[in-house]
Formats: structure tokens, sequence, C-alpha cells
């Protein structure tokens, strides 16, 4: 199955515009099962979240990645996200 990528446009305008005091563990995005498994999306959320770890930290700042993922800094998130079955993807739901 091939899913085409997130980008980094539609993570900043996913997590601005669904957020408001939420954390992300309260965030579903629902993936059509039909094109890709969980896996696989997991998976290209985090080759984003890796090679744009710092730009999302520029454009949401610490306060807003503390609230959605629970991390201070780019490396603990760098850390976190190394795992597809953290909780910082617990926003994904493929069905």
């Amino acid at each position: 199955m091939q899913a085409s990528k997130p980008t980094l446009s539609f993570l900043l305008v996913f997590l601005r515009g669904r957020v408001s005091g939420r954390e992300v563990n309260e965030l579903k995005y629902i993936f059509n099962v039909n094109k890709a498994d969980e896996a696989t999306v997991k998976n290209a959320f985090k080759d984003l979240f890796i090679a744009k770890a710092e730009d999302m930290f520029n454009n949401l700042g610490q306060a807003k990645m503390q609230q959605l993922f629970g991390v201070d800094n780019i490396s603990d998130f760098l850390d976190e996200i190394d795992d597809i079955s953290s909780p910082i993807y617990d926003f994904i739901k493929v069905e």
C-alpha cells in the first residue's frame, strides 16, 4: 500500500486547527484502511516528525509542544517519536 506522506504544512494546520487547549491524545485523525495500514501511516508521521522537529518547535513553540506531546525540547521529542507505539501517535486511527 502506498499512502501519500503528510507534510509539515498539513501537520501544523492539523495541530493548530484542532487543538485549542487539548492534548494530542484527545485528537483523532482517521485514515482509510484501503489506502494505508496503521504502521505505514505512523511511520510516515515518524519520518515527518524526525525531518521537521525543529520547524515544529519553531512554529508551534515550546509551550504548545509541551501541551501536545509532553516534551520540553527537540531531543526529548526525537526520543519519544522513535517508537511508533508511543502515545504521541495515539491521534492516528486507521479504519
